[in-house]
């Protein structure tokens, strides 16, 4: 609906009601005339009103079925008229409403047509692990169930290679600098099912990159506190700008590389593992699984027991997500000034005022650890 209305408004700017009215007048005084010729002379064919607008229409779109022809003089005359202002407007017509589409599609193309998915993925910046994630994302999920938003300036052909490459799925652009809440409003960030913020280094320092991911992460809870934003950093140091930021998660470009280097000296294969979990391209790989409900408040033992008997999976951890209490939680619910000044100087400290959502993992949990109904559980399988 939206979308026809947005066509409306486009073909209203392009005056196509004009060219309508327009073809709406040639059609109904050319009717009226040729039925005023004709209706004496020729009154099995133009025998009424609707008679004669029926062989204008037929005349000005060119189709001529023949069934009713002008014979006198007059007629005649009112049909070449017909025939030549009824075929200019039509052409006008069809001409307006393709400039419409092609110009939407061109804009598309351009990254400057506003994005109306919703439960979608938007990956602001580019990077080298950009096509990483997507090609994950290939991996993890169905095809027909992704939904992705960039948000960039990369050259208009590397455009058109991504959305050729990733062709199978629903992949939109947007171009523009993602720090910016109008670029933001305009890939429906709103509605998305998460964010990821990622540097972008192909212009930008490491230290301006950073800087620019913290800024888009700043507008993403400025538009929104509900927005789900995962952000990619190259300097850890740069971590608690970004907790004030009110990130959700955060990674950290390289944070595992000097405990991958030591194993493969002290541990080899440990690194390998890792590495093979990771991979998208392998097999087996790690993921988060629904507990079925016959088996909540059952030890952790018979949850493995059932992943690996019943799926051909190992179960080695839990996952939850948890409100968090937060200090403005100790205040009272009244107007007074003295709560009213607390809350002002917490939040502008960075504390926000709504509720966060803790996520915790529980790797390797006792065996008699009684899983609960909230909890999902980390699976090694296909």
């Amino acid at each position: 609906m939206r979308r026809l209305i947005e066509i409306f408004k486009s073909a209203n700017e392009q005056n196509i009601v004009r060219i309508f009215l327009g073809i709406l007048l040639i059609m109904v005084v050319g009717g009226a005339l040729a039925l005023l010729f004709e209706h004496s002379a020729n009154s099995p064919a133009f025998g009424s009103f609707w008679d004669s607008i029926w062989w204008a229409l037929v005349t000005m779109t060119t189709v001529g079925y023949g069934d009713k022809v002008p014979v006198t003089i007059g007629g005649r005359v009112v049909g070449l008229l017909v025939m030549f202002a009824g075929v200019s407007m039509v052409s006008l017509l069809t001409a307006t409403i393709s400039s419409i589409f092609v110009a939407r599609k061109i804009r598309e193309g351009q990254g400057l047509e506003q994005i109306h998915l919703t439960d979608h993925l938007v990956i602001c910046g580019w990077n080298i692990h950009a096509e990483k994630i997507m090609d994950s994302l290939i991996r993890l999920r169905p095809v027909s169930d992704l939904k992705v938003v960039l948000i960039n300036d990369l050259p208009e052909e590397r455009v058109n290679e991504l959305l050729y490459k990733y062709r199978n799925m629903t992949v939109k652009y947007v171009r523009g600098d993602f720090t910016r809440e109008i670029v933001l409003e305009r890939a429906n960030v709103k509605s998305s099912h998460a964010v990821i913020v990622l540097p972008d280094t192909t212009d930008f320092s490491v230290k301006t990159a950073d800087e620019k991911t913290i800024l888009a992460t700043l507008a993403l809870k400025g538009l929104s506190k509900q927005i789900r934003v995962i952000a990619f950093l190259l300097d850890r140091d740069n971590q608690s700008h970004l907790r004030r930021a009110d990130v959700d998660e955060i990674v950290v470009s390289d944070e595992f590389g000097g405990y991958l280097l030591a194993s493969n000296v002290v541990e080899p294969g440990v690194p390998q593992a890792i590495r093979e979990l990771l991979n998208p391209n392998t097999e087996r790989n790690l993921h988060r699984r629904v507990i079925p409900k016959a088996l909540v408040n059952h030890p952790f033992s018979e949850i493995f027991q059932h992943y690996y008997q019943e799926e051909d999976e190992i179960a080695i951890g839990l996952y939850s997500e948890e409100e968090t209490i937060d200090v403005l939680d100790f205040l009272s619910s009244d107007t007074s000034a003295l709560d009213a000044f607390i809350k002002q100087k917490l939040v502008e400290s960075g504390h926000s005022s709504e509720k966060e959502q803790l996520i915790k993992v529980n790797v390797n949990p006792p065996k008699d650890y009684l899983v609960r109904e909230h909890d999902w559980v980390i699976v090694i399988g296909e």
